[in-house]
């Protein structure tokens, strides 16, 4: 029944964190302040009903507007938990010819910056795909394959 209704397995929320991403600030305050102000104006109509029945309808009320509330806020799950060997590391280099100017040492150009920068950057663990770039996308296979064109 979990999975159905939250369409997310059970394991998923015990290493997750519920987060709310609503960017609403001052609107949701503004709801909450509306929502509440219509429930006391519909409570000072209930004055002649009984107490138990005025609770019962204040409880509802109140379920109502926290629900109303939590749906505007943006509630998610956020896994931090990164599956190993699932994920795919891209890597962008721009290979244009403004690349084989000299870098801002002048010791060498700024393509061969970037190709010392990604080959220590790149550790045993994260599957990387190398791709270059100039006024087309094209995949390059290592870093040695890189080229300013």
């Amino acid at each position: 029944m979990f999975e159905w209704l939250f369409k997310v397995p059970r394991h998923a929320y015990e290493q997750g964190e519920l987060v709310f991403g609503g960017e609403l600030g001052w609107i949701w305050w503004l709801a909450a302040a509306l929502l509440v102000g219509l429930s006391v104006g519909f409570a000072r109509r209930l004055k002649g009903w009984p107490l138990g029945r005025r609770f019962a309808i204040h409880t509802l009320q109140f379920a109502a507007v926290a629900l109303l509330l939590t749906i505007l806020a943006g509630p998610a799950l956020q896994i931090l938990r990164v599956a190993e060997g699932v994920n795919t590391v891209a890597i962008l280099v721009d290979t244009s010819s403004s690349m084989a100017l000299p870098d801002a040492n002048g010791a060498s150009s700024r393509l061969d910056a970037a190709k010392r920068l990604i080959a220590e950057g790149i550790g045993g663990s994260e599957k990387t795909a190398i791709f270059q770039f100039d006024d087309r996308l094209r995949p390059a296979g290592s870093v040695a394959a890189l080229d300013a064109t």
